[in-house]
């Protein structure tokens, strides 16, 4: 999803749109939790839905495609997403697009999301467009440790099957998982006898 000029309004997809549709249907089958290939999965079903006139599936598949697609870096602590391309005055979108009524929607189906892997990054964007979210940063939390977790115990993997929990893909997930611990002070509560941390 394009977005022109930063501060272009985003049409929110609605909660209604959301229960209209089965939107974890696209990767159900999926034992993947990285973001790439779960997002190329909703590009996929996004695309078929245009093909049969289905608005209300194109518009979910759409906005989950692109909150998978963003281009991800929690090594820069300030800004840990970033559009995936800026080009000529325009954006892919970012996690500030989506502020207000959109990420209150998300924040709503969070705890709905069976895959580790879409339900840390969708609430890592609700909390990183509100702070003061504390549940969101927890379900967070949680989520990328069960992701990274699932790896380690077979259950799941990445796009490359030879990516493995210590892989860059694996290392940047549970660092943005303690860059989370740390900024909200989980780490001093819940998570301290974790053994992944």
């Amino acid at each position: 999803m394009k977005i022109t000029g930063r501060h272009e309004r985003v049409i929110v997809v609605s909660a209604e749109e959301f229960e209209s549709v089965d939107f974890e249907a696209p990767i159900r089958d999926s034992k993947n939790v990285d973001c790439w290939s779960l997002g190329n999965l909703y590009v996929a079903a996004a695309l078929k839905a245009e093909e049969c006139g289905n608005e209300p599936e194109v518009r979910v598949f759409g906005l989950l495609s692109s909150m998978l697609d963003f281009y991800f870096k929690p090594e820069d602590r300030s800004e840990p997403y970033v559009p995936m391309f800026v080009f000529d005055g325009e954006h892919y979108m970012i996690p500030a697009d989506l502020r207000g009524e959109q990420s209150t929607v998300i924040a709503e189906l969070v705890p709905t999301i069976s895959n580790p892997g879409v339900r840390a990054r969708l609430a890592d964007i609700v909390w990183y467009n509100d702070r003061k979210l504390a549940a969101m940063a927890e379900q967070a939390i949680d989520a990328y440790r069960e992701a990274v977790q699932s790896v380690l115990d077979g259950e799941a993997g990445f796009f490359d099957k030879d990516w493995t929990v210590s892989s860059n893909e694996g290392c940047k997930l549970l660092r943005r998982a303690c860059q989370i611990a740390l900024a909200t002070g989980w780490e001093k509560t819940r998570h301290r006898s974790s053994n992944l941390w």
